[in-house]
C-alpha cells in the first residue's frame, strides 16, 4: 500500500531500548489501515486488566 512502510518500532520507555517489528501487507487490509491495525497492536499486547499507569500498559500512535 503506498504510504506504509511495513515496520513499526516498539519502544520500551523502562529501559530505553527499542526494536522495529516487520508486519506483512495483509495486515494493512484486515484491519482498515492504521486506526484498526492500531486497534489490533493494542488488544494484542494490552491484559484488559492491567492498572493504565502501570509500565505493564501500552501506548499505540498510528
Amino acid at each position: 500500500m503506498k504510504g506504509m512502510f511495513n515496520k513499526i518500532i516498539s519502544v520500551n520507555l523502562s529501559n530505553k531500548k527499542h526494536k522495529i517489528i516487520e508486519i506483512e501487507d495483509d495486515m494493512y487490509l484486515n484491519y482498515l489501515g492504521g486506526r484498526g491495525l492500531g486497534v489490533k497492536l493494542f488488544t494484542d499486547r494490552v491484559n484488559p486488566k492491567v492498572d493504565p499507569l502501570s509500565s505493564d500498559n501500552t501506548m499505540v500512535f498510528t
